[in-house]
C-alpha cells in the first residue's frame, strides 16, 4: 500500500478504479493487483484473524476498512459494477 499511498501524495489526486465490462474487473492487472494488495493489507491490520468470512465481519469493521480504502482509491460516485468488484476482493482476500 506504500506505492499506492506515495502515487496519491505525488499526484495530490485519489486513484480512479477503472472498470472493464468485459471482463469484469479492473482494465489492467497492475491495477487489480494494487487494489488487491491494497485490501488486503487493510484487512490484515484492520480484521486479523478474527472472523472466518466477510460475511461475517461486522457492518461497523466493514465500513472502516472502506474508509481506509477511500485514502487511496476514488470511491465517491462509483459504479455498482466497481463497488461489486470491490466487495469481490475484499471478500476472497
Amino acid at each position: 500500500m506504500l506505492k499506492e499511498l506515495q502515487l496519491v501524495r505525488m499526484s495530490a489526486s485519489l486513484i480512479k478504479i477503472a472498470y472493464d465490462e468485459r471482463h469484469r474487473g479492473a482494465v489492467s492487472s497492475q491495477q487489480h493487483n494494487s487494489v488487491v494488495n491494497c485490501c488486503g493489507f487493510i484487512i490484515r491490520n484492520f480484521c486479523p484473524m478474527r472472523w472466518g468470512s466477510w460475511a461475517k465481519i461486522p457492518e461497523e469493521t466493514r465500513t472502516l476498512v472502506r474508509d481506509n480504502l477511500e485514502v487511496v482509491f476514488e470511491m465517491e460516485d462509483i459504479s455498482p459494477e466497481v463497488s461489486a468488484y470491490l466487495e469481490d476482493i475484499i471478500y476472497l482476500t
